[in-house]
């Protein structure tokens, strides 16, 4: 008789949790997709990343160009790296290219090595940085440049002028090269 306790209050608790998973499956389709942060933002920054990371298992990338809405880069072909692909971003991930010739001199940079803290730091600080305060940050780049080191750049412009510049820095955050707004 106890035995048959155990077992009905195990069927019940089971049942219970797999009623309440479905119910949160169906709750959260209905709820669609997160939105998308401004990808230019350090929250953008940090969903790109890690968005990355789940749909290619890495981080490894030849270029990439982050705007408020979405994302463009290049990375070696899976199991070709002497190919690539272009993708966009922009909460799904596509492949708008077919493979084509890497540049002998394509060096791949890995995000992981980002200290987004010290990143996301320097994006909040670029309008002030740049002399454009009340600007906003229209494109962060990420690149080697030619002493070998991974940069990242950030485009800051006054809305609807042309008044704006850019800031060149390590992914560890150390300066490199400011050109700011000059009236």
């Amino acid at each position: 008789m106890r035995i048959r306790r155990v077992v009905i209050a195990a069927t019940t608790v089971a049942v219970g949790a797999v009623t309440g998973a479905l119910a949160g499956l169906v709750g959260n389709a209905a709820d669609g997709p997160e939105p998308l942060p401004d990808l230019t933002s350090p929250q953008g920054l940090a969903r790109f990343v890690a968005d990355y990371r789940a749909e290619f298992g890495d981080t490894l990338v030849d270029d990439l160009t982050l705007f408020p809405e979405h994302a463009s880069f290049d990375r070696a072909a899976a199991g070709d790296p002497h190919r690539y692909l272009s993708y966009s971003f922009d909460g799904e991930f596509d492949s708008w290219s077919s493979p084509s010739t890497r540049p002998s001199d394509a060096v791949a940079f890995d995000l992981a090595g980002l200290d987004l803290v010290a990143v996301s730091e320097m994006i909040l600080g670029a309008p002030a940085t740049l002399r454009v305060p009340d600007g906003r940050v229209e494109l962060v780049g990420f690149d080697v440049d030619d002493e070998g080191r991974a940069t990242v750049a950030v485009h800051a412009q006054r809305p609807g002028t042309d008044q704006g510049g850019h800031v060149v820095f390590a992914f560890d955050g150390t300066p490199i090269a400011v050109f700011p707004y000059e009236p």
